[in-house]
């Protein structure tokens, strides 16, 4: 299990270390599967697509935006993670907009620990209950789909270029 640590966006502070990611040496050789897979196609840098999401909290939904830093305090990840209260079908469900590893860490099973952790802790990341857990990955992005089935979660459609995944969170509290 890797040490990470997940601390609220500040685009004062964190901006300028995001903006290195440009310059990752990795970068060059995974590029078009950061880029595509990251949804970075249509932004100029991870900092422009942060910039799309608000803080937002009220009583019905609440967005919240992560840099995710490892035991020697290297940012290595962004999360978007949002939180939205279905009155209408008695459903609380969180969703992971984004996980985006930054190129010079991938492959290190940091995507892999972020999810477990956002699976054990993520009503506490996001300061509310949920039922379950749901996330879209591109149909090209093998590697997410795969993780995304190792750690429980099924199949739930597709969506055009993406497949639905979800994890019940209602029936895994049942199991513990």
């Amino acid at each position: 299990m890797k040490n990470i640590n997940f601390v609220e966006y500040n685009e004062k502070n964190h901006a300028p270390l995001l903006t290195q990611w440009l310059y990752d040496e990795s970068l060059l050789d995974n590029s078009n599967r950061f880029i595509k897979f990251g949804l970075i196609d249509d932004a100029e840098n991870i900092v422009d697509l942060l910039r799309r999401y608000n803080d937002e909290s009220t009583e019905l939904e609440v967005t919240k935006r992560f840099v995710i830093f490892d035991k020697y305090q290297k940012d290595i990840a962004v999360v978007v993670l949002n939180w939205c209260d279905y009155r209408d079908i008695s459903t609380k469900i969180l969703s992971l907009f984004h996980i985006i590893v930054r190129p010079s860490e991938q492959r290190k099973s940091y995507g892999s620990e972020i999810l477990r952790q956002i699976i054990q802790n993520g009503e506490n990341l996001i300061n509310r209950p949920y039922d379950e857990i749901c996330s879209s990955v591109n149909k090209q992005n093998i590697p997410s789909q795969k993780l995304m089935q190792n750690l429980g979660f099924f199949e739930l459609c597709e969506d055009g270029e993406y497949k639905i995944y979800s994890l019940n969170q209602r029936d895994r509290s049942l199991d513990e």
